[in-house]
């Protein structure tokens, strides 16, 4: 999520639109991506202990 967070900040630096709309898609990705990654440490984290 960060590389991809990270990758869009440095998109939206150029001035095209080209950029700008790869920009925002390396955005929802990488909210996505942080999205999925809460759910699964919510669902780890309210697990049994398995030993």
């Amino acid at each position: 999520a960060a590389a991809y967070y990270f990758h869009g900040l440095i998109l939206d630096e150029t001035n095209t639109e080209k950029s700008h709309a790869m920009a925002v898609a390396a955005l929802q990705a990488a909210e996505e991506f942080l999205n999925e990654s809460k759910k699964a440490s919510e669902q780890f984290s309210m697990a049994p202990p398995q030993s």
